[in-house]
């Protein structure tokens, strides 16, 4: 029941301006907190209502600035020449130009830490460190005064460049938290997150980019962690936990390029006896306890760092490992930082399960990474699972469908072979193609992969794993598919869109397999631009799917073989989703299909007619493990979509538990049955707690002129996710006919009328 669960929450959350899956009428499009990025896709919503994120560059380990340090993984000999995964270049403008270029909308740094330079360096600049930003009490004859206060004066001077003033931006007590100074009774330091770092660079080279960026249309994303205390902080080198090692663990200085202990101080508790670390969790990345997010002084030190990003111009959060505390301690903090302004264009989180009972009080707070997706559907279909998996299950998925701002992925940073020390999650989920279930943190200690600079290829299977462009070719198909679909925010790390090559391999795949994602991203973008309807799939087979969305469609074909694409396929989705076509050769006039891969200038003009998807006499061809993407040229100026909010009023559910779906002849509406990814379920929008209240679905976009038939029912969703429809309305079939009238469409009919 515990989809009722979420509903009822909502009530309560409500109150406080969050919301859940989906919330009241004026915001019935997901999580919008503190978040912004739900607004129409044609950016009708301005600054204030942005549209979610087209697509997000994972600039995973990359720095601001050419440092001198190892890669992230190092070439091995089984790698081919033009794998380019492990390219350190920093980003630059150039870097930012081919993002926006390709289609991205966003691009993901790490976080702004400081560490020294170590091996394993990705893992280090995640790991927060606390420092003095402001000491009332240090004279010029204090310990590391002027090295302190040459640190600082850095950071003002690149706060008064961001804000073209020389003041409101340059007092830094406003980044962190006033605590007691326990060297100094009845005395206050102000402690907060470092606000730059001299490993990826400082913020003189941040700066410059995210302006550069902001003309570009491109955000900045940054990945926070507020919970995992950094190696530095702790006193303790060995993984004893002693109970005193809660309370010896001190701010920082900066001294020159290194950080310094305060040696002077500790950290207190809050006003209610809360620590600053908490007790029950003493290991953080294997060291040091986690810091307490229940505590009031470490929650003004998050909400002074969100206020520091959003001041310096970042457009996005990513939080990290939401698990550390409450969904209600989280809405405590994300509520100061709304009081105090800050508001980001995109914001998600880590909630690292796949499970939605578990998952669902953190999504009523804000968007999350979608593992349910990741994990349930990509990882075991057959993208993933060639010999056993069907393509269908990605029809209807099981996934947060819900949350439309959702950020979605074929593969997180950290679980990237040769990255995280094991490939026991290699694009997503279990029994992919080449698993080894013994390769794992758990078992056969050998075959873990530890990075070692005199022997980078210590894990061979890992860096095998890693270079097989098979498997690499499994995730791009599964971007491809996140990108065909109009809702989400699909997350590419970078060693994903790099230049592919099939030495050896050429029986897996044809063609270039990094136009895969270049070609996904064109499509994703050139369907924003006409705010294409949400999709219609349809399996052509075990091993091929059609996506189509009005204005273009993509074949996605994961098997072995070529496969034309025959006119009987495109007729297995309704005519107002692949539009017949028809043009004049001589001066192009009319409307077309062009194939985003083709390459000539012109490009072959397909077009589809009663006869045959043909350009000239020749079919279309969907390669084998490949993707091809068809865009419509010159429609018809009358061809629109619009959404639609399915409603009913006084629909009284007959027993606790239960909810109330829409159901009807349109995979959107779950081809008459409950969806595992929940789109059609409705959000109950009572605030009374009466027995009639009113329901709404999410919007859904079908395109204009289109028919769709449909029922309310009542049904039960079990801690399984089992769905069960107990219930049909009485009567006839309902009967929508999307007009081109307006951007909403409401159904204000009672439920059984």
């Amino acid at each position: 029941m515990f989809i009722n669960k979420i509903i009822q929450n909502l009530l309560l959350v409500s109150a406080l301006g969050a919301s859940a899956y989906a919330t009241g009428a004026q915001s019935v499009s997901g999580p919008t907190f503190l978040f912004k990025g739900n607004g129409p896709l044609d950016g009708s919503g301005g600054a204030a209502n942005p549209p979610r994120p087209r697509a997000i560059l994972h600039a995973f380990d990359l720095s601001l600035t050419t440092i001198t340090r190892p890669e992230t993984f190092k070439p091995d000999d089984s790698t081919p020449s033009a794998f380019t995964a492990s390219k350190m270049d920093p980003i630059s403008n150039s870097f930012i130009d081919r993002a926006s270029n390709r289609g991205y909308s966003h691009i993901q740094i790490s976080a702004t830490q400081y560490n020294p330079t170590v091996y394993n360096v990705w893992s280090e600049a995640y790991r927060p460190l606390v420092m003095i930003l402001d000491d009332p009490q240090a004279t010029s004859t204090s310990p590391s005064y002027n090295s302190r206060q040459a640190y600082l004066n850095t950071v003002k001077d690149a706060l008064t460049s961001a804000s073209g003033s020389t003041s409101n931006l340059i007092d830094l007590k406003k980044y962190g938290a006033t605590i007691p100074d326990t060297a100094n009774s009845g005395k206050y330091i102000t402690v907060g997150y470092m606000l730059q770092s001299a490993l990826y660079g400082g913020l003189t080279d941040l700066l410059p980019l995210i302006n550069y960026a902001k003309a570009k249309n491109i955000g900045f994303v940054a990945d926070v962690v507020f919970n995992q205390v950094d190696d530095f902080m702790k006193e303790l080198k060995d993984k004893s936990k002693p109970s005193t090692s809660l309370f010896t663990l001190r701010p920082a200085y900066i001294n020159g390029y290194t950080p310094q202990l305060d040696t002077t101080r500790v950290f207190p508790t809050d006003a209610k006896g809360n620590g600053f670390f908490t007790p029950s969790s003493s290991s953080s990345w294997n060291y040091g306890p986690q810091f307490n997010l229940s505590n009031s002084y470490v929650q003004d030190m998050i909400v002074g760092y969100l206020q520091f990003l959003y001041d310096i111009g970042i457009a996005g959060i990513r939080i990290d490992y939401l698990s550390a505390t409450s969904p209600g301690n989280w809405q405590i903090i994300l509520q100061k930082a709304y009081n105090k302004g800050v508001t980001f264009n995109l914001g998600y989180g880590e909630k690292f399960d796949s499970w939605l009972p578990s998952i669902s009080p953190y999504a009523q707070i804000m968007p999350l990474e979608d593992f349910t997706l990741q994990q349930n559907s990509l990882g075991t279909s057959c993208i993933n699972n060639l010999n056993n998996g069907s393509i269908s299950s990605l029809v209807m998925p099981n996934a947060l469908g819900n949350t439309q701002s959702a950020v979605n992925f074929t593969v997180i940073h950290d679980m990237f072979p040769n990255i995280g020390g094991s490939r026991f999650w290699f694009y997503g989920g279990f029994n992919q193609q080449g698993q080894d279930s013994n390769h794992s943190y758990t078992s056969d200690k050998n075959m873990i992969h530890v990075p070692n600079p005199t022997n980078v290829s210590s894990c061979t299977i890992c860096a095998a794993q890693r270079t097989n462009p098979a498997l690499i070719i499994n995730s791009q198909l599964g971007n491809a598919y996140l990108l065909a679909k109009r809702d989400g925010s699909p997350l590419i790390i970078r060693f994903e869109d790099e230049a592919g090559n099939l030495s050896g391999t050429s029986a897996t795949a044809t063609g270039d397999f990094a136009d895969i994602i270049k070609n996904a991203l064109a499509f994703r973008t050139a369907m924003d631009a006409k705010n294409a309807p949400h999709e219609y799939m349809v399996a052509l087979d075990r091993k091929t799917l059609l996506i189509a969305r009005q204005f273009g469609f993509a074949v996605i074909n994961v098997g072995l073989n070529n496969r034309t694409i025959a006119l009987s396929d495109l007729q297995k989705v309704p005519s107002a989703y692949i539009p017949d076509t028809s043009y004049t050769s001589a001066n192009t006039t009319g409307s077309y299909y062009i194939d985003l891969a083709d390459t000539n200038t012109p490009p072959a003009k397909y077009t589809k007619t009663s006869s045959g998807f043909k350009t000239g006499a020749t079919n279309a061809t969907a390669s084998s493990r490949n993707v091809k993407y068809f865009v419509l040229q010159n429609p018809p100026t009358s061809m629109s979509s619009r959404s639609v909010v399915f409603e009913a009023k006084n629909a009284n559910t007959s027993s606790f538990g239960q909810q109330l779906f829409v159901l009807g002849n349109h995979p959107l509406l779950g081809n008459w049955s409950a969806r595992p990814d929940f789109l059609n379920i409705m959000m109950n929008l009572s605030s009374t707690g009466n027995m009639y209240p009113k329901w709404q679905t999410i919007p859904i976009s079908f395109p204009s002129e289109y028919s769709v038939s449909y029922k309310f029912a009542k049904g039960t969703v079990d801690d399984n996710q089992q769905r069960t429809i107990n219930e049909w309305e009485p009567g006839n079939n309902r009967t929508l006919n999307v007009n081109a009238g307006s951007d909403l469409q409401y159904e204000w009919r009672n439920y059984g009328s």
